[in-house]
């Protein structure tokens, strides 16, 4: 390329270095920002959302106040984030809203393994803890939160980081919340549980899953009657008025008389009659109970 200067119309030649990969002419918007202006967007982005702050009065701030980041890169940097996360509404007549679990499992367990690739080279089996509580955030209003932790995790299981959400109801904590509104996330559990291995692209991981929650949480989702039923243990059959005796050891109620199954738990539900307060049939296939 030949340019000419206009005083002197000297002429020079100049060579356009075309093997440089990090030019940025293609790039425009948000991703053409510096690290810091990126994160002024972010920091923005989090506030308005915080504080319920919509995009129209934000636009006119930045109209009045000089320094702020531009209302669009707000917008984009936005839909960026919804892209990563896939987020859509729960089945059934209550609000809330859900992850796709596989997805989100399949995400964490690769991180897992990438921090200890022995699991993978072991053929050490993924041990998942499913999770579920019911809140009470006002006198008014109810929520349903469902949650799974990586039991392997010891040092992060019981914090806040290591416990990892499915998806949140607003809705009280019955056994009909539960079937309608989390019907798509029981069903990616229990698809799962027959498969009981995970595919992460290059390798494939075992998995064992266990259920933790509150005691009535845990009678809910195995579809049993309340904690003062005649039969309200979640593990067997015992009466009770059988519960003081403390006689027997652990093998008289694991024995095949009283110990609860699926299948069985399955076949007495909605019976009118000695059925063991089985009165529903369990959302989940999950016979470990924490």
């Amino acid at each position: 390329m030949t340019v000419k200067e206009i005083n002197s119309n000297v002429r020079h030649n100049l060579v356009v270095d075309n093997s440089r990969t990090d030019s940025t002419d293609n790039v425009s918007g948000f991703d053409a920002l510096s690290d810091d202006d990126k994160g002024k967007v972010e920091k923005v982005l989090f506030l308005l959302d915080k504080f319920c702050v919509g995009d129209d009065f934000y636009h006119e701030i930045t109209m009045l106040v000089e320094g702020l980041p531009k209302s669009y890169l707000v917008k984009q940097r936005r839909d960026q984030l919804n892209k990563m996360c896939h987020i859509t509404s729960t089945p059934g007549e209550e609000h809330g809203a859900q992850l796709p679990f596989k997805d989100l499992l399949k995400n964490r367990i690769k991180k897992y393994t990438i921090a200890h690739p022995n699991v993978v080279r072991d053929n050490e089996t993924i041990k998942v803890k499913i999770s579920g509580d019911g809140a009470n955030v006002t006198r008014s209003s109810n929520f349903i939160l469902m949650s799974f932790a990586i039991l392997q995790s010891t040092d992060d299981v019981l914090a806040a980081k290591g416990n990892h959400t499915i998806a949140v109801v607003k809705g009280k904590e019955d056994y009909d919340v539960l079937k309608h509104c989390f019907r798509d996330v029981f069903n990616d559990i229990n698809d799962m549980l027959r498969e009981k291995n995970l595919d992460l692209g290059e390798d494939t991981v075992n998995l064992e899953f266990f259920l933790g929650g509150d005691y009535k949480f845990i009678l809910l989702m195995m579809g049993l009657s309340g904690a003062t039923s005649n039969y309200a243990c979640a593990w067997c059959k015992i009466h009770k008025d059988e519960r003081w005796n403390m006689s027997y050891d652990l093998n008289h109620y694991n024995s095949p008389n009283l110990r609860r199954t699926l299948k069985e738990m399955n076949e007495l539900a909605g019976k009118k009659t000695k059925h063991f307060c089985s009165v529903n049939i369990p959302l989940i296939n999950i016979i470990w109970i924490m």
